[in-house]
């Protein structure tokens, strides 16, 4: 099997450094974000479709949302065909499987890494065609607050991240997705979306038990 890789990125924010742990060698960097409550932690049964406060008039979800495992929060979504619209509910915080990890991804730039499963679901609910474009880019945040600034690019075999299908993707599909995330600084007790144009970078909205 080929050796895994792992990148380690100098970072220009607050965060001494970017780790990009590879296991597909794929050349996919993010720098760490600005810091903005459970790790095992799941939605309660019959909730994942619970609806968020106050959408805003295109029905997207406001920036700075605050969900429980199991809600739902409205983004925009770029795609070839034109701007859609993903509904994500966030369903479980995992801690993830060290062994299999460490066989995967092991070298000194993953050492001491402790990885996560995020679980979600993702549903077309625009009026345009998804198929394929790039996967919901979803983080960890630990315990006090800060934004995990490690990256992992890659899957294990109880995670698999997953995008909208090549051919399909319309109006009413709906993917079920794992994310890896990883943190050396705490326990992840939350997750965030801080990424597009409409002020979730600034002010993203998290998910928490």
């Amino acid at each position: 099997m080929r050796r895994m890789r792992a990148k380690v990125v100098a970072a220009t924010v607050a965060a001494a450094a970017v780790v990009t742990v590879s296991a597909c060698g794929g050349d996919s960097e993010e720098a760490a974000e600005a810091p903005s409550s459970a790790a095992g932690s799941s939605a309660e049964p019959g909730s994942a479709d619970g609806n968020p406060a106050g959408e805003r008039s295109d029905g997207s979800t406001p920036p700075g949302t605050e969900l429980k495992l199991g809600e739902k929060a409205v983004i925009p979504y770029e795609a070839e065909q034109g701007d859609g619209m993903v509904a994500i509910t966030v369903t479980a915080i995992e801690r993830g499987d060290q062994a299999a990890f460490d066989k995967k991804f092991g070298d000194d730039d993953s050492a001491g890494i402790v990885p996560y499963y995020v679980r979600y679901t993702a549903r077309n609910v625009g009026d345009v065609q998804l198929g394929h474009r790039d996967k919901i880019r979803l983080k960890g945040r630990t315990a006090d607050g800060k934004v995990s600034n490690i990256v992992l690019i890659g899957d294990l075999d109880e995670c698999v991240e997953r995008s909208f299908p090549r051919t399909g993707g319309n109006t009413g599909t709906s993917i079920e997705s794992c994310v890896l995330v990883g943190s050396r600084s705490g326990e992840i007790t939350a997750v965030t979306y801080n990424r597009g144009s409409a002020g979730y970078s600034s002010d993203p909205i998290n998910w928490r038990a």
